[in-house]
């Protein structure tokens, strides 16, 4: 089983490129806003890539330090990709830019319809592997604010249909 103790009522993905920056963030700062809001095991949230070049390879070094300086747990998560599994079992599938939305209905277009930009703006959240930590971190505060609203969002969703559809 590829989802964390058992059948949660809603299955969150989100997606970037390698999953070593931006959805592994993305992964563990929307299960941290979860919890605090008491959503307790009732939605569950994975991440992967589009192109993941090393399945298996830890979040970069630089996001897991600042996730743990904002008190975020971030243990066991490693790298893989877009599989035709998580891509079923997610109700809804959040992506960091448009170009993986376009990439992954290309791949999987049964899911077109629940896949959404992370930044309900319509922007795209950038991708700062390439820079410096100061950048990693602006990326980081972003993927925050974003995934408070959406765990605030998801939790009214759900209480309000009861199932598992967004």
């Amino acid at each position: 089983m590829i989802w964390p103790f058992g059948s949660p009522d809603l299955r969150v993905l989100m997606v970037c490129t390698a999953n070593v920056c931006r959805s592994p963030a993305a992964e563990a700062l929307l299960k941290h806003h979860l919890k605090a809001l008491g959503a307790g095991r009732s939605i569950a949230v994975r991440s992967a890539g589009t192109e993941v070049g090393a399945p298996g390879r830890r979040p970069d070094p630089r996001v897991l330090s600042i996730l743990d300086e904002m008190g975020v747990k971030s243990s066991g998560m490693r790298a893989k990709p877009a599989s035709q599994q998580l891509m079923d079992e997610a109700a809804l599938v959040l992506v960091m830019e448009d170009a993986h939305r376009r990439v992954l209905c290309e791949r999987f277009p049964e899911a077109a319809a629940r896949i959404e930009l992370l930044d309900v703006s319509g922007q795209e959240v950038p991708d700062p592997y390439f820079g410096n930590k100061a950048g990693v971190r602006a990326t980081v505060e972003l993927i925050d604010r974003l995934t408070r609203s959406h765990a605030t969002t998801l939790l009214e969703r759900l209480n309000y249909t009861g199932s598992n559809s967004v």
